[in-house]
């Protein structure tokens, strides 16, 4: 079966948030939460993107598992943080 192709950038993007929303429930739920104690819900507001960031759970090595139990390489190793840290000779 083909499935159509949303070609409207507005439509699209609203389909895409609903998806990603559906597929990461504990992560939005953890997010509300947050939002409670911490300003924006996280940490990293500077990188945040809505409607609401991944809550990863756990990492080994560079393989990172989310709230929901979805897996993803870690490909950018923390690089904003590690960015802006300085080092002294």
């Amino acid at each position: 079966m083909v499935q159509a192709v949303n070609t409207d950038v507005n439509d699209a993007l609203d389909e895409a948030k609903a998806h990603y929303t559906s597929s990461n429930p504990r992560s939005r739920e953890l997010y509300q939460t947050a939002l409670k104690s911490l300003p924006g819900g996280n940490t990293r507001t500077g990188i945040f993107y809505e409607p609401f960031p991944l809550m990863f759970e756990r990492g080994q090595g560079a393989t990172l598992w989310d709230a929901d139990g979805h897996e993803y390489r870690d490909f950018v190793s923390e690089r904003p943080r590690r960015s802006m840290a300085t080092t002294t000779r």
